[in-house]
């Protein structure tokens, strides 16, 4: 028996400009106030997100997400880091000590470090465009992989490596 698809309700809407966290992203991804620009490449970066989840979807028979929204959150909690370190002077010296990010550090930290990616991200000429390595860079964040998740293990790594100075913190 095939699924008939549910219809979302009236007052919902899947666009991206009614969501804070995309409008925010937007946002930090714009240069020179140039705001239609970067929300036409966040829409096209969308739509090959949905284009390329469909098609895996098509090709093999797991289950795979293929809302963008969804990916784009997805990707976004993946690389919101839990703990970062403070420099705290003690006895003339500088530790590196671990502290809990507030939500809003860790929402910063997670678009700068995807928008950065994408930005460095080289590839094939045809992904030569910031809306295809920005999909690209989205969908392996979903997936734990990519350049972003890599700066986020780092700083993981860095506060563990730092937890013996977890005691400095006020």
């Amino acid at each position: 028996i095939a699924l008939i698809p549910k219809a979302p309700d009236s007052h919902t809407s899947q666009s991206f400009m009614n969501d804070p966290l995309a409008q925010k992203f937007i946002n930090c991804m714009m240069f020179d106030g140039k705001k239609s620009l970067s929300q036409k490449i966040f829409r096209k970066a969308l739509e090959s997100i949905k284009m390329t989840q469909l098609s895996r979807r098509q090709a093999t028979s797991e289950d795979v997400e293929t809302d963008p929204l969804a990916v784009f959150h997805g990707a976004f909690q993946n690389v919101m880091p839990v703990m970062g370190t403070r420099g705290v002077r003690k006895g003339g010296r500088l530790y590196q000590v671990p502290v809990p990010l507030h939500p809003n550090r860790r929402r910063f930290l997670a678009i700068k470090w995807l928008i950065t990616a994408a930005r460095e991200r080289s590839g094939p000429r045809r992904s030569n465009k910031m809306p295809d390595r920005l999909a690209a860079e989205l969908l392996d964040a979903f997936n734990n992989q990519g350049s972003a998740i890599k700066r986020k293990q780092d700083l993981n790594r860095l506060t563990e490596a730092n937890r013996a100075f977890a005691h400095f913190r006020w």
